[in-house]
């Protein structure tokens, strides 16, 4: 992709997959396993809070340590 910047979402904390049950359990752990190779990132509901969410993202150590300072930034 030459112009532009591609950003990749996979996933919803609408899905309410802890809330699943195919016979064998509510699921302990939920991912998206692949997305993309364009800054991919996820949002899932959370495992440990009502209302939260989860996010996964793609990145090299750099990154995520850059992502992690603007995030909590961000959020407080």
């Amino acid at each position: 992709m030459k112009n532009g910047r591609v950003v990749s979402v996979a996933g919803s904390p609408k899905f309410r997959v802890y809330e699943t049950d195919f016979g064998w359990g509510r699921a302990k752990n939920c991912g998206v396993v692949h997305i993309s190779a364009y800054g991919p990132f996820s949002f899932n509901e959370s495992k440990e809070e009502e209302g939260g969410v989860q996010i996964g993202v793609v990145v090299n150590r750099e990154k995520l340590d850059l992502f992690n300072a603007v995030f909590e930034l961000r959020i407080s």
